[in-house]
């Protein structure tokens, strides 16, 4: 059996993300294909269902939803801060979603295990474009799944036995932890992160609370971002104009927490024809005065 690290505190400051993860998102609701692709600017994210079945018999499927990215930042924060590819998974139900930083209740429960499996089962290819001159173009691909195996055993929320520490793990692949590694992982404000995910009806503000943490604090002129291509990157189905309400509601819900986030929407408003989104030099997330609110919530 291998040697399972302790898993750090679920209530730690910080949380950790791949730039791929921020800048490319996963589908806020459940797909019927194999496969699911963002492209933003020169980079394309797919990721395709993994093979395996779970507990109850059903098959893989393309990781969707608020439980899919908790399950996202969880594998990912526990690679960064441990520098070890095997993640510890908690014995109990109750344990496993104060992992994830999510209320308990059973509904919860049920989803998060069965998107924590798809999210390690998952295969990815992160495709980059560049041109370099009219007739010459380069393309990279870096192809990886998240995990190279899982084990998972469940006992009852309720159930007190201790459990032998190896029992219920998640062991990333060598190729994930690589790109830890190479690339690089965000720090994301954990106590923020969680107040969206508890508070948020769609994934959308968990998307955009994490890709502005990692834009606007270092960009050197304001960027102008069209709606199409902010509904390429983000919108999972449905068109531009629905898409438009969501992310300006989404918006919102994440200056709660980042108020300091400067984004506007540019075109001409008056007549009905706003082109897109405005991002300028903003502080920095994680020293966002929100800390001071108190809005923080429990873990």
């Amino acid at each position: 059996m291998p040697i399972v690290p302790v898993s750090p505190d679920p209530a730690q400051r910080l949380g950790y993300l791949l730039p791929a993860f921020i800048n490319l998102s996963l589908p806020n609701a459940a797909v019927e294909a194999h496969s699911w692709t963002r492209t933003n600017g020169n980079q394309t994210l797919t990721v395709a269902a993994g093979t395996g079945i779970g507990p109850d018999g059903s098959e893989s499927f393309i990781p969707y939803g608020k439980m899919a990215r908790a399950a996202l930042m969880f594998l990912c924060t526990d690679a960064v801060v441990t520098g070890h590819p095997i993640i510890p998974v908690s014995q109990t139900y109750r344990g496993f979603l104060k992992q994830l930083g999510v209320t308990w209740n059973a509904r919860n429960c049920a989803n998060a295990i069965r998107q924590l499996q798809a999210v390690a089962a998952s295969h990815i290819t992160l495709t980059t474009t560049k041109e370099q001159d009219d007739a010459t173009s380069t393309v990279d691909n870096e192809r990886f799944t998240i995990s190279f195996r899982d084990h998972m055993v469940f006992r009852g929320a309720r159930d007190a036995r201790l459990a032998d520490p190896e029992e219920s793990h998640i062991e990333l692949s060598t190729d994930f932890m690589r790109l830890v590694s190479e690339h690089g992982a965000v720090p994301i404000r954990a106590d923020a992160w969680r107040h969206l995910l508890e508070r948020s009806k769609t994934p959308l503000a968990l998307d955009l609370y994490v890709w502005l943490s990692y834009r606007l604090y270092s960009i050197k002129m304001p960027v102008r971002i069209s709606w199409a291509q902010l509904h390429q990157q983000f919108g999972s189905s449905g068109d531009v104009v629905r898409f438009k309400a969501k992310f300006r509601a989404a918006l919102e819900q994440v200056k709660e927490v980042y108020p300091e986030a400067n984004v506007k929407e540019f075109g001409d408003t008056s007549r009905g024809s706003t082109h897109g989104i405005m991002l300028s030099l903003s502080k920095n997330a994680l020293d966002s005065r929100w800390a001071s609110i108190g809005l923080c919530p429990a873990t």
